[in-house]
């Protein structure tokens, strides 16, 4: 028993060794990664303009409806490329 009990506390031990490491790390991650990462989707669906130093309005998802009108309207012209003479060219 009192082996199982030693070994446990020096597992804790290299456990505590580690923690300020692991830490680190995760601060520079959130830092550098995450807060990006959710700043740019809170700005995706506000009204954002880089130039004008204003106020940006809450959009929701009208900026991803046009985006989908516009891939739509993409898609419908390069099938119409696509087709020459009523056979399918992919070259």
């Amino acid at each position: 028993m009192q082996i199982r009990k030693s070994r446990f506390m020096l597992g804790l031990r290299q456990w505590a060794r580690a923690i300020p490491f692991l830490l680190t790390g995760f601060i520079l991650m959130a830092l550098f990664v995450l807060y990006p990462l959710i700043r740019n989707v809170w700005i995706s669906f506000t009204d954002f303009n880089v130039i004008q130093n204003k106020a940006n309005a809450f959009v929701g998802g009208q900026n991803y409806l046009a985006k989908a009108i516009c891939l739509h309207a993409g898609i419908r012209s390069s099938i119409r490329l696509l087709r020459f003479r009523g056979k399918w060219h992919l070259a």
